[in-house]
Order: C-alpha cells, then sequence, then structure tokens
C-alpha cells in the first residue's frame, strides 16, 4: 500500500467538532470525488470515529472495557479502517475526527496501523478555546442535560482537576507516532474573529489545505441540542430540576428544544435574576486565565502568532443555586409544559414517520404487483421455450419406435 497522509482532527470537546463532523459525513462522496480527501465509514459512531478512539485511547470513553473481546472488537474496526484505504482509489488524504483521540495513545495508533499494513505521514489539527469560556460551555451543557445543579465554582474546580483544558500535553503526546514524528500540527483557535470569513467550517477546511470548497452542501451548523441558552434561562432549567428533585427530568433532543422554548416564553413572563454577559465577573475571568497563560501563551505565539487574549465580556457571576422568584408550584408546571411540548413534537414526528410508513407500504405493494407480473411473464416464457423442445422430443420419440431411431 503506497503511503499516504492521515489528518487526525482531535477535538476538543465543546469547539465545534459535532459541527465539522456533520458536514464531512454529509459531504463524504463529493470530499472524495472532487479533493481526494476520504472520510472514512470504519469506526463511526454518529459523524464521528469514536470507535477508533475508544480502542487506543488512554481510558474508557463509552463505559468499561471488562471482556477483552470487547476491545478486540475495537481494534478490528482499525482493520476496516486499512480495508477501507485499500478499496479507495488513490485517495489523497484520509480525515478521521473524534474528540476521543485526545485521550489517545499515538505510539498504539501507530501499532495498529502497522499491524493492518498502512503506511501514513500524519498531520494533527485542533481547536482550542480559551478556560474560561469552555468552562462556561461545558457549566451551560450540564445544566441543560440536568447533570449539574450546583454553583459555577464548583463545576470550574471540579473539571479543572480533571484536566479540561489540557491543550499543552495532549499536543506534546501526538508529536510523535512511536518513531515517527508528525509532519504537522495546527491549532486554531475557537473565536469566531479569528476564522477564515468567520466560518468555522470554512476555516477547518482552509487549515487542513482544502480550497475552493463552495460547491460543498451546507446544512444547518449548530444542533439544536447543542444550543447554549442564555444565564437566566439556565436558572429556570437549574430550579425546574432541583424541583422534580432527579437528575434528567428531560431526556432526548425533542425534549431539550421544548425545554428551551418553554423556558424563553416564560422568561419574558416570570422576575428572574438580571442576565449578564457571562457566568464570571472580569476580575474572575482575567484571574482564571493568568493560571493557564504557561499553556496558552506559548500556543499563542507558536500556532496562532499573538499574545493577547480577546476580551470576554464584562457581567457579575449569577449563583445558578439561587432559586428564581417562583414557586415550587410554578417550576413544576414549567416542567409539565415542557413535558406537553414534548408530547406533541412527539405525536407530529409519529404522524410523520406514519405518513413515511404509508408511503412505503404503497410502493412494497406496487413493487409486489410487478414482482407478480414479471414473475407471469417469466413462467409464459418457460412454457413457450417449452414448447419446441417437447416437439423434438416427441418427434425423437416417434422416429425411433417407427425403427429411424435404429439407423
Amino acid at each position: 500500500m503506497n503511503k499516504i497522509t492521515i489528518i487526525w482532527h482531535i477535538g476538543w470537546h465543546k469547539t465545534g467538532t459535532t459541527t465539522i463532523q456533520q458536514f464531512l459525513h454529509q459531504n463524504r462522496r463529493a470530499l472524495m470525488e472532487r479533493h481526494g480527501l476520504l472520510y472514512p465509514e470504519a469506526g463511526l459512531i454518529n459523524a464521528g470515529h469514536h470507535l477508533l478512539a475508544d480502542a487506543v485511547s488512554k481510558r474508557d470513553l463509552y463505559g468499561p472495557r471488562d471482556r477483552r473481546s470487547d476491545l478486540d472488537y475495537l481494534e478490528r474496526e482499525w482493520g476496516r479502517l486499512a480495508d477501507e484505504i485499500g478499496r479507495t482509489p488513490r485517495p489523497a488524504l484520509v480525515l478521521l475526527s473524534s474528540e476521543g483521540f485526545r485521550y489517545a495513545e499515538p505510539g498504539r495508533v501507530a501499532q495498529l496501523l502497522r499491524r493492518y499494513g498502512v503506511d501514513a505521514i500524519h498531520q494533527v489539527i485542533l481547536y482550542v478555546r480559551l478556560p474560561d469560556l469552555m468552562l462556561e460551555s461545558l457549566f451551560a451543557q450540564e445544566i441543560k442535560t440536568g447533570s449539574w445543579n450546583g454553583s459555577f465554582a464548583d463545576f470550574a474546580e471540579s473539571r479543572m482537576t480533571r484536566g479540561e483544558v489540557g491543550y499543552q500535553q495532549v499536543v506534546e503526546c501526538w508529536q510523535h507516532f512511536g518513531d515517527t514524528p508528525v509532519e504537522r500540527i495546527v491549532v486554531r483557535p475557537f473565536e469566531r474573529g479569528q476564522w477564515k470569513d468567520q466560518d468555522l467550517v470554512a476555516d477547518f477546511l482552509h487549515a487542513i489545505g482544502l480550497e475552493d470548497t463552495a460547491e460543498l452542501v451546507r446544512h444547518r451548523q449548530v444542533d439544536e441540542a447543542n444550543r447554549r441558552p442564555d444565564v437566566a434561562m439556565l436558572s429556570l432549567v437549574a430550579a425546574l430540576n432541583r424541583a422534580i428533585g432527579g437528575k434528567r427530568p428531560l431526556r432526548g433532543q425533542g425534549a431539550v428544544e421544548s425545554l428551551l422554548e418553554v423556558a424563553a416564553d416564560r422568561r419574558a413572563r416570570c422576575p428572574v435574576a438580571a442576565e449578564p454577559a457571562r457566568f464570571l465577573a472580569r476580575a474572575d475571568r482575567e484571574h482564571l486565565r493568568s493560571c493557564f497563560d504557561p499553556v496558552f501563551e506559548p500556543l499563542g505565539l507558536h500556532f496562532v502568532g499573538r499574545h493577547h487574549y480577546p476580551d470576554g465580556g464584562g457581567g457579575e457571576l449569577l449563583d445558578i443555586g439561587a432559586l428564581p422568584s417562583e414557586s415550587r408550584l410554578d417550576l413544576l408546571m414549567f416542567g409539565m409544559e415542557c413535558g406537553l411540548l414534548s408530547l406533541d413534537r412527539l405525536c407530529a414526528a409519529l404522524e410523520d414517520t406514519r405518513a413515511e410508513l404509508d408511503q412505503l407500504s404503497a410502493r412494497a405493494r406496487a413493487e409486489k404487483a410487478r414482482l407478480a407480473e414479471k414473475k407471469q411473464q417469466i413462467k409464459q416464457l418457460k412454457r413457450e421455450v417449452a414448447k419446441p423442445k417437447r416437439a423434438r422430443f416427441w418427434r425423437r420419440v416417434a422416429q425411433w419406435w417407427t425403427g429411424a431411431g435404429a439407423r
């Protein structure tokens, strides 16, 4: 197998990875035919190569792996990847994308590639987000899904100890694949003002060397389930979660959409704390960023060509744990409104599904009738073909009977 170039998009979480992955997956054919870029099907979960990442991760990304067979299954995904690369006619680039690659061991990746005969040159791309903005985004996500209802300060402390913004360590880890140095590492800031045409997908394509991509299909870039609510809306969501008394009272994309829609409506009708621009006061934001100066200044100077941070905005810290000025009954009514709207959405989706099933049934009946007609035609053809055969057979029988066959 000829040496190829593999581009590893290693995330980070909350830096538009889902948007990029969906775009790449939806444009797989066009990317291959027009730009020679293969975005493989092997190892995909949804639109990212998370199975491949799980096989080489330092930790279990999708639950504990108690059985060796689980790891064997994941490693076979790398065999499927090698087969797909081999079947693809002359790919110039192979692009793999998963947030889970940030936990990967490049040496282990190199072993699997050698095992399955993939000889490659490696390039790496990742987007980094300033620590305060990253933690705010993660915090909003946890509140929205009901996984966290405490203060932002406690949340930030817990996440910082888990290395959520350990960019420097990951960059250093990915500089070599075993004994093979990485050809190029691209670190891009997750800041709209720094992107090409202020567009994340356009910036990503430009960063990996693809130009003239205007013909590629641009679907909606932001998944509704990943839409970030404003601070006042999140305070209502957190209060609802506490009032119900359990985690994740609403689950699924339709339920989240309903929650945000009802919360936005109720925010306009009920008094809540004044909405700040951010979760952090300016002084707290500057202190948090200063803690990460040793990491971000080298990255900024080396990869982005700057040594300053953008202004994160003002605003005072909102105590998300403080109950808005609504009664418990009002909050429970809020939850009921969300549930009813979710039910309405589900019923509408079921009606759409039913209509699609009716169409499929009609097509199946038409196809069945067409096949029955074809079957009759085949039977008729068989009879027509059999007639001369039967005539020849009986002619030979008659010749034998009259003695002509003896000669």
